[in-house]
């Protein structure tokens, strides 16, 4: 699956997007790790040939983080937006996922009410919220859920419909594990 998502996004994602003229160096892209801890792999880089060598590398040196907290991940992608001086420049945040979220709910989240499908997408939803109110129509929130037929993706599913209510897009995608699919998603 990782060295799937590394060629899709070095082929798909960059390639394709420079040689049909629809990125240039202008844009930029940061990759942050889904784990207990998120990581900065691509720190706002230029949309250009040598992203695409970067992904490669990553391809190479990247091994599957295990546990996927959303949040982490979400609090880094904050600081990488907010970091955006141009108030006129779109923003797309891609959350690509195997799966529902590993994030530890907090003590005393009530999940015999809401089970804990609704901890997380109440503790996660809240972020997404407060990012598509601060960024209004400027922001694309799109979710993908690449894994097996038995999983499930109603957390990243919900997720893509919350950013609506705030004049933000959203989509989500079920890719399962087809990377032609999933590269589809990117290039488009």
């Amino acid at each position: 699956r990782s060295d799937a998502v590394w060629l899709t996004i070095a082929i798909d994602f960059v390639a394709k997007q420079l040689e049909e003229k629809k990125a240039s160096k202008t844009d930029v892209v940061s990759i942050v790790t889904l784990g207990r801890e998120s990581h900065i792999l691509v720190d706002r880089k230029p949309h250009d040939w040598t992203l695409f060598n970067t992904a490669i590398d990553l391809l190479r040196q990247q091994e599957p983080l295990f546990d996927g907290n959303y949040l982490p991940a979400l609090d880094t992608a904050e600081n990488l937006l907010l970091s955006n001086i141009y108030g006129s420049c779109t923003l797309t945040l891609f959350l690509l996922s195997d799966g529902k979220p590993s994030d530890r709910l907090p003590r005393g989240t009530q999940t015999h009410i809401v089970g804990v499908r609704g901890g997380h997408l109440s503790l996660i939803g809240t972020r997404i919220d407060s990012l598509a109110s601060r960024f209004g129509r400027r922001l694309s929130v799109i979710t993908v859920g690449f894994a097996g037929d038995r999983e499930d993706f109603s957390v990243l599913q919900d997720l893509a419909e919350r950013p609506k209510q705030f004049g933000s897009s959203g989509q989500f995608f079920a890719v399962r594990l087809r990377p032609e699919a999933l590269g589809s998603v990117f290039s488009s």
